[in-house]
C-alpha cells in the first residue's frame, strides 16, 4: 500500500512538470513572426521610422554603419557608411528619424571627435556631417517636435538646425532626451542618475521625478535607461536599473515607473526582473505605454544552472580571496511585459535587444554577437489589457 501511494505520489509530479515544460513551450504567443533581417557584424541600435514602414539599424564591424530595411518584407533598402575600419563607438539613442520619416540622423564618437550624419531616407545621400568637438562619451540624438536636431555632448543638451548646420548649447545637463508629442516638455536623463528632469519648451525646469526602489529595504542607486512620453501625452514611463550589494558583487534588477503628465503624481513603480548580475543590451516602451521589452538573464536550463553556479563561486572568492572569480555571464533573453499588471506575456532566448514601432504593431528583436546579427520582426497580435 504504501509502495502504492509512492509511486502514484511520483506519477502525479511527473505530470505536473511534464505539463508545466510543454505549457512552457508551446503556450500561445501574442507575437506572430514576420521576417528576419541578417546583417554583419554586431547591431548596437534599432529605430523604426514614423511611420513604421523602416527600421534603421547602427551596425559596429568592421567599422561603423546604418542599415535600413523595409516592413515588413525584411529587404535591405540602405546601407549607410559612416566611419570605415577606424575605432570609433555608438552609444544610447545614437539614431533618429525626423517627425516626417525624411530624414536619419546618426550619432557616433570618431577617435574621440562626436559627429551625427544626417541621411536622406529616400536616396541614401548624406546631407550634413555635423561635428560637435572632443569627447569621450558617443552622442545620443533625437528630432525636436520643432524640426530641429537634439544632440546630447559632453553632458548637456544642444539644438542643432540641420539646414544650416548652426548649433545653440543650452544649460540643460542630460545624456538622453526625449519630448512630449506636442512639444510641451522636454524630459532630460542619464544612466548616471536616479531621477529623470522635466523642462518646458523654453529650457525651464517643470519638475524633477525621482527613481524610487520597489522595496524600501533594498539598497537602491536607480540608473535611468529609457524614458518615453506616451503618444497621447497623459503617461511618462521610464525603465531603470535598480542596484543590490553581495558582498563586493552587485546585482542589478529591471524596473519601470510611470507617472500622469498633467500633475507629474506616481502611478506605479514595480520590478519587472529579480536581481541578478549586470546585464546589457537595450530594451524599450511602446509609446501607447502598455508594454515594455527588456533583456535580462536567462534562468532556465543550462543557463540558469550556470549563473546560480557563477554566483556561488564569486560570493565564494569574495569570502576567501576578497576579489570575484572574472566567469563569463550566460546568455540573455528578451521578455516583454504588460505594465498594466506586470504580466510576462512573451520571451525569446539567445536575445539581446529590442525596439516597438511607433504604432505598436510589430516588435524587432536583436539576436547575435560581434559577427554576425538578426533581427527578427515579430507582429503583435494579442491583447494589451
Amino acid at each position: 500500500m504504501r509502495r502504492e501511494k509512492t509511486l502514484i505520489f511520483v506519477a502525479v509530479v511527473f505530470f505536473v512538470v511534464v505539463f508545466f515544460v510543454a505549457f512552457r513551450l508551446f503556450r500561445p504567443s501574442p507575437f506572430v513572426l514576420r521576417a528576419t533581417f541578417r546583417t554583419r557584424g554586431h547591431i548596437t541600435q534599432v529605430a523604426f521610422s514614423p511611420k513604421g514602414d523602416i527600421l534603421a539599424a547602427t551596425v559596429v564591424g568592421p567599422g561603423i554603419r546604418a542599415d535600413l530595411w523595409q516592413v515588413p518584407s525584411g529587404q535591405l533598402a540602405q546601407s549607410f557608411a559612416l566611419v570605415t575600419f577606424a575605432p570609433g563607438g555608438i552609444g544610447f539613442n545614437s539614431l533618429a528619424f525626423s517627425s516626417d520619416g525624411r530624414l536619419l540622423a546618426v550619432g557616433y564618437e570618431e577617435r574621440g571627435v562626436n559627429k551625427i550624419c544626417v541621411f536622406n531616407v529616400a536616396d541614401g545621400r548624406r546631407l550634413k556631417t555635423i561635428v560637435m568637438g572632443k569627447s569621450s562619451v558617443p552622442p545620443s540624438v533625437a528630432f525636436a517636435p520643432d524640426g530641429r536636431l537634439a544632440v546630447t555632448h559632453n553632458g548637456r543638451l544642444w539644438f542643432v538646425r540641420v539646414e544650416s548646420g548652426e548649433k545653440i548649447q543650452t544649460e540643460i545637463q542630460a545624456a538622453q532626451v526625449t519630448f512630449s508629442p506636442n512639444g510641451l516638455f522636454i524630459a532630460a536623463y542619464s544612466d548616471l542618475q536616479d531621477f529623470v528632469a522635466i523642462f518646458d519648451a523654453k529650457g525651464q525646469p517643470v519638475r524633477r521625478l525621482e527613481i524610487k526602489a520597489a522595496k524600501a529595504s533594498s539598497r537602491t542607486n536607480g540608473l535611468v535607461v529609457k524614458a518615453t512620453f506616451s503618444q497621447d501625452g497623459q503617461k511618462f514611463v521610464c525603465l531603470w536599473n535598480d542596484w543590490k550589494q553581495v558582498g563586493r558583487d552587485f546585482q542589478m534588477r529591471r524596473c519601470v515607473s510611470v507617472w500622469r503628465t498633467k500633475d507629474w503624481k506616481l502611478e506605479r513603480s514595480v520590478p519587472l526582473t529579480p536581481f541578478q548580475t549586470f546585464t546589457d543590451g537595450y530594451g524599450d516602451i511602446s509609446l501607447d505605454g502598455s508594454l515594455v521589452a527588456v533583456p535580462k538573464i536567462s534562468l532556465t536550463g543550462w543557463d540558469g544552472l550556470w549563473w546560480r553556479l557563477r554566483r556561488f563561486f564569486n560570493t565564494l572568492s569574495t569570502r576567501l580571496f576578497r576579489s570575484p572569480i572574472a566567469l563569463p555571464d550566460p546568455p540573455l533573453k528578451v521578455s516583454v511585459y504588460r505594465l498594466e499588471d506586470g504580466q510576462l506575456i512573451a520571451e525569446w532566448e539567445g536575445a539581446y535587444g529590442a525596439a516597438f514601432s511607433p504604432d505598436g504593431r510589430y516588435l524587432a528583436v536583436s539576436h547575435g554577437n560581434e559577427f554576425w546579427s538578426v533581427i527578427v520582426l515579430r507582429e503583435f497580435r494579442g491583447i494589451r489589457k
